[in-house]
């Protein structure tokens, strides 16, 4: 960073390579400039190496944004429920489009399995109560 009190100001980046006889770097300083774009201003050559040098360069890219890490997006779990809801969806309407056309049943009949998702809120009403039953929270008044 240019300025470590002041992140937004542009970064440096820094490469370099060398062994004893040699110490060969780039520096590059990319300061902030969110209106255009500046060319390199500089450029020095320092030591020995021929691909010693520095400059400077005015660039939005230079400008430090802030990245939250919680993201406001959905997680996995809100994900894979849309993903079985849609595979619900189409397993209905599929499955009602295959019984009016191929088997021509008409009403409310074209529901596939209608007898078993007639059975699924009694089944959960069940075992809601199995489970409150089971676990002894219930009190009994006498």
């Amino acid at each position: 960073m240019v300025d470590k009190e002041d992140p937004g100001k542009g970064v440096i980046v820094q490469m370099s390579t060398g062994n004893r006889n040699q110490n060969c770097s780039l520096s590059v300083s990319v300061i902030c400039q969110k209106t255009k774009v500046d060319g390199p201003l500089t450029l020095a050559k320092s030591g020995t190496c021929q691909y010693v040098s520095a400059t400077q360069l005015r660039h939005p890219a230079g400008c430090a944004a802030a990245i939250s890490g919680h993201s406001s997006g959905w997680g996995w779990f809100s994900t894979l429920l849309i993903i079985i809801l849609c595979l619900f969806g189409a397993y209905l309407v599929g499955g009602a489009v295959y019984r009016y056309f191929s088997l021509g049943i008409r009403g409310i009949d074209v529901i596939p399995n209608m007898d078993y998702w007639a059975t699924v809120p009694h089944s959960i009403q069940v075992l809601f109560c199995v489970s409150i039953f089971s676990s002894g929270r219930l009190v009994s008044k006498n």
